[in-house]
């Protein structure tokens, strides 16, 4: 059986889930680096102003 390269994250452990969890800001650059890479500034803007509120 192949070894998969990502875990599934809804079949971990709660204790595992907890632990492994970004915090919403983190959860927020990821998805300005994402709408970056895009090339999308409305995404960019959004979710920067959201990571500066929390």
């Amino acid at each position: 059986m192949p070894i998969s390269r990502f875990v599934d994250y809804a079949e971990a452990p709660p204790g595992v889930r907890a632990v492994c969890a970004p915090d919403s800001r983190v959860k927020e650059m990821i998805f300005v680096a994402v709408g970056a890479t895009k090339g999308c500034d409305d995404c960019v803007n959004s979710h920067t102003a959201a990571a500066r509120q929390r």
